[in-house]
């Protein structure tokens, strides 16, 4: 990074603090000499440079509006100049310099003397916005990195957009800053620093910074149009009253694709789109009152570099985690011992961690104790999206596969003997660090008796999978027989406010299995199919009966044992747990 001259820019803003603003001079009167009185006029050369740049950029948003300062600068030199920026308009400012100056950078202050935006690309043509929804005096400093030589400074009215139309004719990475008012914002102070640091590795602000404010701790949606030919940093900044903010980008399905929820003030997460299309980003405010300001910023993915080069990580199409493992893990193994199992393995609680590329599976060895259930945990880190758990016995029969939740998927195994057992574990998507530990619990409970292995593991492992969404099981799971045409039906009864939720699971084979909820005039209410496993939940205000069904998908398919299960919560919960 540069060096910068202190000094010289402190006693150049001290010494303007009274000055007038910059008169703008026509071009035309520049480049005829038609200067005030007693004023030089600046270098030829760089006026028909301007004009040249004028050309090329063709009109549009962009509208040359004159010089603003010119001259001649030496070496560590600075030179600065009052600017008005009237209300509701962005001001592009240019800086040009002759052939002996190599190097020029440019700043923008405001009166109390804090950077705005700065350009301090190794080049001579600096070149800086600024956007202001109210009048705003600035000081522009022009200081020579490396070089002598005349210089110009010119003003291009602008939209916020336009100065990616300056930086396709003038080259390297033009700044901007948004500026909300008079006196700049603590928000705007840092959204700055985060753009000005992006700014060297080619992003620039994507359409209009968006303001949301939070009576309490709440979530805003606003859309983001993308298009493949470019990676974007999608950043939300928030003052002092929100602790935590979190950043959610959705598909135009309403997939996950993105996200960033790690607790912290600010949150950030970047990506680069397969295809052109409308996304969703949702602003949420952990804490409240306050304010967040979005801003989306854009790179060209040729020139940056594609995914490869985000330093963030690429987490497109998959919700890929943002926490570490040293997050993640320690919350698992608490979820698992209030249901009962105690961890197993070396005394720091550490299972065995397996760091995974896009596509791979790794195999554990695990081995399960004679009348106990033991549960088998993978445990996504960060850049991992969910993994895949399948358990094998000796002779390779699928013995147990994972329900996932949160950052872990769970399988569980409750064998009559020993048995040594192995993992499967994959990523869903993404790539990184996954932990496997075991745990294990006194006993299994009776039900499991006669009960094909898969279908229990399926079973416990959906009670792992509601083991915080304020579940309880009711009743004790059943052994049902369902296929070849067959279907369990019977009248079930949901309570007045209250959530139910039934799951059907299968053996081994992994039958598609259906729950269908029918109401009083038969019609269905509720539906859900699933490989292996199907849930289905039904929340209302008031109490009905209902008539449940239960079968394999096709109805025709083989023949299998199922369990059945049901658990209750309170809709009030149901509904605070809802999207936003």
């Amino acid at each position: 990074m540069k060096a910068r001259n202190v000094l010289s820019f402190a006693l150049a803003l001290a010494g303007c603090q009274r000055a007038a603003p910059a008169t703008l001079v026509p071009v035309s009167a520049a480049s005829s000499g038609g200067a005030a009185p007693g004023a030089s006029a600046p270098s030829p050369p760089l006026v028909a440079r301007l004009r040249e740049i004028e050309q090329q950029l063709g009109g549009g948003p962009v509208r040359l509006l004159g010089v603003v300062a010119h001259g001649y600068i030496t070496h560590a030199a600075a030179v600065t100049t009052p600017v008005d920026v009237p209300a509701n308009a962005c001001l592009s400012l240019v800086a040009l310099g002759s052939t002996g100056v190599r190097d020029l950078d440019a700043h923008l202050f405001d009166p109390s003397g804090d950077v705005l935006v700065e350009d301090v690309e190794t080049d001579p043509h600096p070149t800086v916005q600024l956007c202001a929804s109210t009048p705003r005096r600035v000081y522009h400093m022009l200081e020579a990195y490396e070089g002598n030589g005349a210089y110009l400074v010119a003003a291009f009215a602008t939209d916020r957009g336009g100065l990616n139309q300056i930086a396709r004719v003038m080259g390297g990475h033009p700044a901007t800053a948004p500026g909300a008012g008079g006196e700049r914002s603590e928000i705007e102070r840092r959204i700055n620093e985060l753009r000005d640091g992006i700014a060297r590795r080619g992003f620039q602000p994507s359409g209009e910074p968006t303001r949301a404010d939070y009576a309490a701790a709440g979530a805003v949606r606003v859309p983001l149009v993308v298009t493949p030919d470019r990676c974007y940093t999608v950043a939300a900044v928030a003052d002092a009253s929100v602790r935590d903010a979190n950043l959610a980008v959705y598909d135009a399905q309403g997939e996950l694709i993105a996200r960033d929820e790690r607790p912290a003030q600010d949150a950030v997460l970047q990506l680069c789109p397969a295809v052109s299309g409308p996304l969703s980003v949702e602003v949420r405010a952990v804490t409240g009152p306050g304010t967040v300001v979005l801003q989306a910023f854009s790179a060209d993915a040729a020139t940056l570099g594609g995914a490869s080069a985000l330093w963030l990580g690429e987490r497109l199409a998959w919700g890929a985690r943002a926490e570490s493992l040293d997050a993640t893990a320690p919350q698992v193994a608490r979820d698992l011992t209030t249901m009962g199992y105690t961890p197993t393995g070396d005394a720091n609680g550490r299972g065995a961690q397996q760091p995974l590329a896009p596509g791979e599976t790794r195999e554990v060895a695990v081995r399960a104790e004679a009348g106990r259930c033991t549960a088998v945990a993978a445990i996504a880190g960060r850049g991992v999206a969910g993994v895949r758990v399948e358990v094998f016995d000796a002779r390779g029969d699928l013995t147990a596969r994972g329900a996932r939740h949160g950052a872990a998927t769970v399988a569980v195994v409750c064998p009559t003997a020993a048995e040594e057992l192995r993992a499967v574990v994959s990523a869903a998507s993404g790539s990184g660090p996954v932990m496997v530990r075991t745990f294990q619990n006194a006993a299994p409970p009776a039900w499991v008796a006669g009960v094909d292995r898969v279908a229990v593991s399926e079973a416990m492992a959906d009670a792992w999978a509601r083991a915080d969404g304020g579940w309880r099981a009711e009743g004790t799971p059943e052994k049902i027989r369902i296929g070849a045409g067959s279907r369990r039906v019977r009248d079930v009864d949901r309570a007045s406010g209250e959530c139910v939720r039934w799951t059907a699971s299968a053996g081994r084979g992994l039958p598609w299995v259906s729950i269908a909820l029918r109401g009083a005039n038969g019609d269905r209410v509720a539906w859900s199919s699933g490989e292996g496993t199907a849930v289905v939940t039904r929340c209302g205000g008031a109490a009905e009966r209902l008539q449940l069904e239960v079968r394999t998908d096709p109805a025709a398919g083989p023949e299998v044992d199922a369990v059945l299960s049901r658990a209750v919560r309170a809709e009030s919960r149901a509904a605070a747990d809802a999207p936003r």
